[in-house]
């Protein structure tokens, strides 16, 4: 079933994506990194 494989691999990369974005606002605590 290609179908419920592709849906899995999508929402698999959203939630790394999502990860990412959340991992790196919660590193980005001081100032400095927040210039860049």
């Amino acid at each position: 079933m290609p179908l419920v494989v592709g849906l899995a691999f999508l929402i698999g990369g959203a939630v790394l994506i999502a990860r990412r974005r959340v991992g790196r606002r919660a590193r980005v605590s001081s100032p400095q990194d927040e210039d860049t």
